[in-house]
C-alpha cells in the first residue's frame, strides 16, 4: 500500500502546486488589469492638463515649451483647414458664431440663430495665354506656328 499512498501524496502536492499557481496567474491578471484601467485614467487626466495648460498660455508658452506649442499651433491650425475643406465638400459651410455646418442656402444657423453670410466663391486664376518662344508674340492654343517669326508652337 505504501505505492498508493505515496502516489496519493504526489498527486495532492501536483495539484496544491497548480491550484497556487492558477491562483497567482489570476491574481496577476487581475491587478494587470487595475494598472491598465489606472493607467487609462491617469492618461486621460494627462490630456486634459495639457489642453488646459495650452489653453492658458496658448499665446505666452513658457521659456523651453514654444517649440511644442508652436508644433500644436501648426496642427490644430491645419485641422481646422482640413475640417473647413471638408464641410465645403459636402456643399456646407460653417457659422461664424457657434460653429455648425449648415447648408450653402441657409441665412441663419438653425442651432443659434445667428446670421451666416455666403462664402466668397473661389478665384479662379486665368490661365495664362501662350506666348511664342522666339519673339514673345500672343499665340492662340490652336496655331501652330507664330505669325510674326514663323517659330513652331511649343506650347500646343
Amino acid at each position: 500500500m505504501g505505492f498508493f499512498d505515496d502516489f496519493g501524496k504526489k498527486v495532492s502536492e501536483v495539484a496544491d502546486d497548480v491550484s497556487s499557481s492558477v491562483k497567482g496567474l489570476a491574481d496577476a491578471a487581475r491587478l494587470n488589469a487595475q494598472i491598465s484601467a489606472e493607467k487609462k485614467k491617469a492618461d486621460a487626466a494627462l490630456l486634459d492638463l495639457g489642453r488646459r495648460y495650452f489653453d492658458a498660455y496658448r499665446d505666452t508658452p513658457p521659456e523651453g515649451l514654444a517649440e511644442v506649442f508652436a508644433a500644436a499651433k501648426t496642427s490644430l491650425a491645419r485641422v481646422a483647414e482640413l475640417e473647413r475643406e471638408l464641410v465645403r465638400s459636402k456643399g456646407q459651410k460653417l457659422c461664424p458664431a457657434c460653429g455648425e455646418a449648415v447648408l450653402l442656402s441657409t441665412n441663419f444657423c438653425p442651432k443659434c440663430g445667428a446670421g451666416v453670410p455666403s462664402p466668397e466663391p473661389p478665384v479662379q486664376q486665368a490661365e495664362a495665354a501662350p506666348v511664342c518662344s522666339g519673339c514673345g508674340a500672343p499665340l492662340t492654343a490652336d496655331t501652330a506656328f507664330c505669325g510674326v517669326c514663323g517659330v513652331p508652337n511649343t506650347a500646343k
